[in-house]
């Protein structure tokens, strides 16, 4: 009796496993193509929010101006971005130059 219940559970085993490769493999071969085309224009992307290191808009203008003293050439806009980074470091190395 083991063995027929033995042979028929395999049996079972092997027919659902087929079955399910069949139907698995049977939706991905009738999938079409399509074309993949982007979500977004790249140009129309913008960013959301400005890191300014917590400064608001008025105090990174403020630094911007100050700045201005050690080489930042940049639009005084109040976006704390990477020329004002680097002006700030300038001044930074110039006033310590080390410890």
């Amino acid at each position: 009796m083991r063995v027929l219940t033995r042979g028929l559970v395999s049996t079972i085993a092997v027919v659902g496993i087929a079955a399910g490769s069949l139907a698995g493999a049977g939706v991905s071969f009738a999938a079409s193509a399509s074309v993949s085309k982007p979500a977004v224009n790249a140009e129309a992307v913008n960013p959301l929010a400005v890191n300014n290191l917590g400064l608001n808009t008025t105090e990174a203008k403020n630094i911007q101006c100050w700045l201005r003293g050690y080489g930042y050439t940049g639009a005084i806009d109040g976006v704390f971005g990477s020329g004002s980074q680097a002006a700030f470091k300038r001044m930074a190395a110039e006033d310590y130059p080390g410890c």
